[in-house]
């Protein structure tokens, strides 16, 4: 349930390890961004293999790994992507079990309008953490890997994502980076997720991203 902006600069992190040959970069991008390429919160709860655990939820990653065996796509590009795509679900996964649980939590009975008003203060959080995120990856950096955005093959694609919402996102992808690029660094101003799990957050995902 991290951002966009979050996957874009994180999955770069793992793109600046020798690990990745540059031929592949595209496609390991484009899975590490491919859960969150549908148009509803019902769908990527199917791309994200997740289970609802309370008002929480919790990821099936038995479920990933068998779905993908089984499509049985056994090309260098499809492995990466789902190199990528497993990364994806590994920073969702940390990113409920440092920050997002609780903030949920503390919503939660703070918010009695629905489902529709904790999801908006939900993503204002994510916002205001891509803010504070920002000055920690290199804007050359992120550049590049905006670059390698525009080498992907929406072929390698599985049949679960539809091609011309996978278009949109990535387009969003890249003016939501530009403008967080843009923005000045702030201190952390989050509402339900405190400073000391947005930082414990970052530095964990950091050090997996680095670490494949």
């Amino acid at each position: 349930m991290a951002s966009h902006v979050l996957h874009l600069f994180l999955a770069f992190r793992a793109l600046s390890e020798d690990a990745i040959p540059e031929a592949q970069r595209p496609a390991f991008m484009l899975g590490a961004l491919a859960p969150d390429m549908v148009a509803s919160h019902r769908e990527k709860r199917r791309t994200h293999y997740s289970v609802h655990v309370g008002i929480t939820w919790g990821y099936r990653f038995r479920s990933f790994e068998r779905a993908f065996l089984d499509y049985g796509d056994r090309s260098i590009a499809y492995r990466w992507f789902r190199d990528g795509y497993r990364h994806h679900l590994r920073m969702d996964d940390l990113w409920m079990r440092t920050c997002g649980h609780r903030a949920l939590l503390r919503m939660a009975p703070r918010l009695p309008a629905g489902r529709d008003e904790v999801l908006a203060a939900y993503y204002a959080e994510m916002s205001a953490l891509d803010s504070y995120a920002c000055p920690r990856f290199p804007p050359e950096s992120i550049e590049r890997a905006m670059r390698c955005l525009q080498r992907v093959d929406l072929r390698v694609l599985p049949p679960w994502i539809v091609r011309e919402q996978a278009t949109q996102v990535l387009a969003q992808v890249v003016q939501r980076a530009q403008k967080t690029l843009a923005g000045q660094a702030r201190a952390f101003e989050g509402r339900y997720i405190r400073r000391s799990e947005a930082e414990r957050f970052l530095c964990r995902a950091t050090a997996v991203s680095t670490s494949r």
